[in-house]
């Protein structure tokens, strides 16, 4: 019976504080507050948390492309000086053509592993010579401010016994541009059937 009159009692305190118009419509806002975003913002939020997600990951990416992009017009300058179609053959001759029109002594040349170095392969060139220092001089001169783009990856001096001579190791690392690989396209005739 004590549960009965509390309930009882709890009707007539909830109605004596609706019976005051103001109190009525904010109990009436708050529960029509309440019930909109139950029922509507409650089910949208995964949906805008994912787009929220999708909207970040979109800007992360816009980013990546603007600053390959900043690389790939800083690389613009020295595209001239990277050799489209090159081998290690081909670098051999190019570097033994130059040392026939110098003093340096070739005793040893021989290409080393090539590597990747992202859009680009690195071949490289072990090389022994037998020279002077104003001609190892010339000869680093020569790889600094070739047209091809040369970089100097190790160089070992070794004089001889009593002479001017000198016994120079040097590996050298050329950049080239991978080939694209080549797409197939369809035989003529050769559409989808239906």
């Amino acid at each position: 019976m004590a549960t009965k009159r509390s309930a009882s009692t709890l009707e007539h305190l909830v109605l004596a504080q609706v019976r005051d118009p103001l109190r009525l419509r904010f109990v009436l806002a708050a529960g029509i507050l309440a019930a909109w975003h139950l029922s509507f913002y409650g089910p949208i939020h995964d949906q805008v948390a994912t787009t929220l997600h999708l909207a970040a990951r979109e800007r992360t990416r816009a980013a990546t492309a603007a600053r390959i992009e900043i690389l790939r017009e800083t690389l613009d300058p020295f595209k001239k000086r990277i050799p489209e179609h090159s081998d290690p053959n081909e670098l051999i001759h190019y570097v033994m053509a130059h040392c026939r029109q110098s003093p340096v002594k070739i005793l040893d040349l021989k290409p080393s592993k090539t590597l990747e170095l992202g859009p680009f392969n690195g071949i490289g060139l072990r090389i022994s010579l037998e020279t002077t220092f104003i001609d190892l001089y010339q000869f680093l001169a020569w790889v600094e401010n070739d047209r091809r783009l040369l970089r100097v990856e190790s160089l070992k001096i070794l004089p001889k016994d009593g002479s001017n001579v000198l016994h120079v190791e040097i590996e050298l690392l050329s950049l080239v541009e991978k080939e694209k690989p080549k797409t197939a396209k369809p035989a003529a005739g050769a559409g989808p059937r239906a």
